[in-house]
């Protein structure tokens, strides 16, 4: 496996995961949960959903090309929300 943690995402969580993991064997990535946090570490859009989905989407963004990869061949993606109100859909 190849762990890539790309310097476009934060070092300040890299001693206990690796934003992604490439295999060798057969090409496939699994990228870790990303959050609302720049390449700093620090938080983006505090109590701005719509500000933390873009930072998250950015990140994963920065994952994949990381990876060499598409977006286009996703296989899965999980989406947690933490204190989540249906108006905010």
């Amino acid at each position: 496996m190849e762990i890539v943690n790309p310097k476009t995402l934060t070092d300040q969580v890299t001693s206990v995961i690796s934003h992604v993991v490439v295999t060798t064997a057969s090409k496939l990535a699994f990228i870790s949960g990303q959050v609302a946090v720049n390449e700093t570490g620090a938080l983006v859009g505090s109590g701005d959903y719509y500000a933390q989905a873009i930072q998250v989407f950015t990140n994963l963004k920065y994952a994949l090309e990381a990876a060499r990869a598409d977006p286009l061949y996703n296989a899965k993606m999980n989406i947690f929300v933490v204190n989540h109100h249906p108006e905010l859909i």
